[in-house]
């Protein structure tokens, strides 16, 4: 349950991502064209600033949401040492070690 609503969280915020990004892009090319065509006197400039605004706001869109629904990286698989691996084989034979005792123990109380 508690896995499900952190999925609907994540979603909740990937739209909200997704709308002001698309927001901010269009607004910063209208502000831009804007003022260039104001400073630069063409009027034409704030139609280009508006195209290119919206472009921007599809690639990031385009880019965020490509990378939401991207495969995690495979995790990098790490050998264990020679040493790691002499330590493992040990506990090992100790644990059995261990258990053939308590069942030779448990045994000889069955027996007594």
């Amino acid at each position: 349950m508690k896995k499900r609503k952190n999925e609907q969280i994540s979603i909740l915020f990937l739209i909200l991502q997704i709308g002001i990004t698309m927001m901010a892009a269009v607004a910063v090319g209208t502000l831009t064209g804007y003022f260039l065509g104001k400073w630069l006197g063409i009027n034409w400039l704030i139609l280009a600033g508006i195209i290119l605004g919206i472009a921007a706001g599809y690639r990031n869109v385009y880019l965020t949401v490509k990378k939401y629904t991207a495969d995690p990286k495979p995790e990098q698989i790490v050998l264990p040492s020679e040493e790691e691996l002499k330590r493992q084989r040990a506990e090992e034979e100790f644990r059995k070690w261990k258990q053939e005792k308590l069942k030779e123990k448990k045994e000889d109380e069955e027996k007594a």
